[in-house]
């Protein structure tokens, strides 16, 4: 990563039943950048400083976009969960920014 370069960084915490198997794609700026797994963390470089979008999508549906300013050499922390169970899963997958949540995850200092 350049050294100019924000870091996003998204948690999926494991234990939830609604989609335990399947990845999660995460977008930026309205373009996949790639996936993350049940009981996930992973990394993405976010190569421009500003404003930025994220949405967390699974097959037609997913999360609302979360907006976030990338500043150089940062980590934005994010966590990325189901808002259903597998009760309610079928009910909520026909709408499409309700089936996930995305919201900024505090980290405390080492």
């Amino acid at each position: 990563m350049s050294g100019n370069a924000a870091t996003l960084v998204v948690h999926r915490p494991g234990g939830y039943y609604v989609d335990v198997a399947r990845r999660y794609w995460i977008e930026l700026d309205g373009q996949r950048i790639g996936t993350v797994a049940n009981g996930g963390v992973e990394r993405f470089e976010v190569p421009a400083p500003g404003p930025h979008r994220v949405r967390a999508t699974i097959d037609w549906t997913g999360s609302p976009e979360l907006e976030f300013v990338a500043e150089p050499g940062a980590e934005v922390h994010l966590v990325v969960l189901p808002t259903a169970n597998p009760v309610t899963a079928l009910l909520r997958m026909w709408g499409s920014t309700s089936y996930l949540r995305l919201e900024r995850r505090a980290v405390s200092p080492a």
